[in-house]
């Protein structure tokens, strides 16, 4: 058993610090749920194709996470995430909420109360 099994961790994230401190709690075991953008996805994920098309940088990161497109501004899609299906697999609600978006996006962004 770790340390942080059980837990679940939902990360809307980019850059290097988010990302650095979530891979650091799914290696202690929590069960972390990358949210990426629409159409797009993370764009780390192009940097360079080194890794079965991927980018080295963005695998390194993001080893051991899961990962799901969501628009955190759909009133719909933000509904319909608790407690449904629309992740990974069958979820509730995260036990803890890891973001590190450009300042402008967090007034506009629903942001759960954990």
């Amino acid at each position: 058993m770790r340390l942080l099994d059980g837990i679940t961790v939902v990360t809307i994230e980019q850059a290097v610090s988010a990302p650095f401190a979530t891979r650091h709690l799914a290696d202690l075991g929590a069960r972390v749920i990358k949210v990426e953008r629409p159409g797009e996805g993370n764009f780390a994920r192009r940097y360079d194709g080194t890794v079965l098309g991927l980018s080295s940088y963005f695998v390194w990161l993001n080893r051991s996470k899961e990962s799901l497109t969501l628009d955190p501004n759909s009133r719909g899609r933000r509904t319909s995430w608790r407690g449904s299906s629309n992740g990974p697999r069958r979820s509730s609600n995260p036990d803890r909420l890891c973001e590190d978006t450009h300042h402008d996006n967090q007034g506009r962004m629903a942001r759960p109360v954990l």
